[in-house]
């Protein structure tokens, strides 16, 4: 009986060894979540910059490393993206890092800790949408929850296809390749006091590459002048109040605004030596700009997102502000590919040789290839063969003479 009860009981703790050796990987981490998203949003668009995010937490009492593996599913051009981090002690973590989508809206992101894959099959996958390529990004940095934007998805009056993101600082990129393939930054009221150095450098270098960057609202202006953005506004604040009436926007157009209570925030402010005044209230800038490196920043005194803009009565005003703002702000060319083609123009001046480009090559290719199958074909139904082939031998003599002339 003895025996018998020794042996039950050595059952038994070795089925609780074992339970406890297969649960520990999970109980040393734990994941708690994790996405592609693109400043926050799940939709990304095609060939441009995305982020991963995966937050983890370490149980141990000691620092383990982990790895995140992004891959692309049933891409013809596989590229795979690692990247590492250690994991302190007792803590959960939030990681980020940059990849780029391709054409593809399914990805696998697997996790391995210490070399073990935590990650299971059915939550490895992450889904996106890919957007339309003529859509045009609006990325909003706002943490009021307060604050409003308005109508843009299906909004025709605007007369683009604009996609707006909301990002809050949490979200804010940490690189200006992160602000890619956007018409334009708009800093709303972001908390500055949760920037860190890094995203006020990359905000700082989206500007210098060609990027547009828009302080749309009084009090967020006068934030960002307490900021290492301060150099960039293109205004100095003098005094932030409410008005019960603008008449500004009746230079472009539009009506006289009333507030009936309350009133909207008004920042009186001096333009900058170097600014362009787009309007103007009385005395005083509504709209600024100024150039900096390669890109625009702008700073307005009023927002044309105000409750009052906003409502069924000013609905044309709201439209008709943000239509003046978005001409001196959108953007059609975006900072990465406008580089390229700098970049391949600097390396004809080194080499001394002009490549043209793709499109030029597939037009002469093309022409070439229409001639020597007319010339074939009206050869045979004429019976004049060889006059046929010494028409194609000045033809191809003719085309290596013209793409020489190219390359000189």
């Amino acid at each position: 009986m003895s025996r018998t009860c020794g042996l039950i009981s050595l059952l038994l703790l070795f089925g609780l060894s074992f339970v406890t050796v297969t649960q520990e990987p999970k109980a040393q981490v734990e994941k708690k979540g994790g996405s592609i998203n693109y400043n926050g949003s799940r939709r990304i668009p095609s060939y441009s910059w995305a982020r991963v995010d995966y937050s983890l937490k370490n149980n141990l009492e000691k620092k383990v490393r982990a790895r995140i593996r992004t891959t692309p599913i049933n891409q013809r051009n596989l590229t795979i993206y690692d990247a590492d981090w250690q994991l302190p002690a007792l803590r959960k973590v939030i990681f980020g890092h940059l990849i780029t989508v391709g054409a593809v809206n399914t990805y696998a992101v697997d996790l391995f800790v210490e070399g073990q894959q935590l990650t299971d099959a059915n939550a490895r996958v992450n889904n996106i949408r890919l957007s339309h390529p003529t859509d045009h990004y609006l990325l909003f940095l706002n943490d009021d929850p307060d604050v409003g934007y308005g109508n843009f998805a299906r909004n025709d009056s605007l007369g683009k296809h604009y996609v707006t993101v909301m990002c809050s600082a949490d979200k804010a990129p940490r690189h200006w390749a992160g602000f890619d393939y956007t018409a334009g930054v708009f800093v709303f009221r972001p908390n500055f006091e949760r920037y860190s150095w890094r995203q006020f450098e990359a905000l700082r270098q989206y500007v210098a590459h060609g990027g547009t960057l828009v302080f749309i609202d009084p009090q967020g202006v006068v934030a960002a002048t307490k900021t290492p953005l301060r150099d960039l506004v293109p205004v100095t604040p003098v005094m932030l109040h409410r008005v019960d009436r603008l008449t500004c926007l009746k230079t472009l157009g539009g009506r006289e605004l009333l507030w009936k209570k309350d009133g909207g925030f008004f920042l009186e402010a001096l333009a900058g030596k170097d600014a362009f005044v787009s309007l103007k209230e009385g005395e005083y800038p509504v709209a600024c700009w100024r150039k900096v490196g390669l890109g625009i920043v702008g700073a307005t005194m009023f927002s044309p997102s105000d409750d009052l803009l906003r409502s069924g009565e000013f609905s044309d005003e709201f439209n008709l502000f943000w239509r003046h703002i978005l001409h001196f702000a959108d953007r059609d060319t975006f900072i990465t590919s406008s580089r390229d083609i700098y970049l391949a123009r600097a390396i004809d001046k080194l080499t001394g040789i002009k490549i043209p480009s793709a499109a030029q090559i597939k037009k002469m290719v093309g022409v070439y290839l229409l001639l020597i199958v007319g010339i074939v074909i009206a050869g045979v139904l004429l019976r004049r063969h060889i006059t046929a082939w010494l028409v194609l031998s000045c033809v191809a003599t003719g085309m290596i003479v013209y793409i020489f002339v190219l390359a000189s």
